[in-house]
């Protein structure tokens, strides 16, 4: 009887351990996605360019383009208010936000690390900009981007 109860918990054990194993060797962690809120609409960013590690496995992807090029054929959101507010699933430990211009491809603003962004306080003209949002956290980090219409 004992030896039918100590093979039955090693048996379901193995069987335990096959199944968590199978489970972990298909998981791709997934960076944490950030919400831009404008104060009129609340829109999901769209993630380019990251390197991010958890429970012991590793994922990267490289955009290879300019933030312009990324959100050129996303709708602009309109942007109104003063201010954006960047909602994080987890908040990152930095972040650094870049305002490019969509017509010429340059960096129109560039080292902006408070949220939310102060639009104007930082004196942005109205225009079409490509919003990049570079994130970095323990596990990795995550290039984030973004289409605003400053009116």
């Amino acid at each position: 009887m004992r030896n039918s109860i100590a093979l039955g918990t090693t048996a379901v054990l193995i069987v335990l351990l096959f199944v968590g194993w199978k489970l972990y060797s298909v998981y791709i962690p997934k960076p944490p996605q950030v919400r831009l809120d404008s104060g009129t609409e609340v829109v999901d960013m769209k993630i380019g360019t990251f390197s991010w590690n958890e429970w012991g496995r590793a994922a990267t992807a490289d955009a290879f383009a300019d933030p312009t090029g990324l959100v050129r054929s996303q709708q602009p959101v309109r942007v109104t208010a003063s201010r954006l507010k960047l909602m994080f699933e987890e908040n990152p430990d930095s972040i650094n936000c870049y305002l490019w211009q969509m017509e010429t491809g340059q960096i129109a603003y560039k080292g902006i690390k408070e949220n939310p962004l102060q639009l104007k306080d930082l004196d942005v003209q109205p225009g079409d900009y490509a919003l990049e949002v570079r994130a970095k956290w323990e596990q990795g980090y995550v290039l984030y981007n973004a289409r605003i219409l400053v009116q």
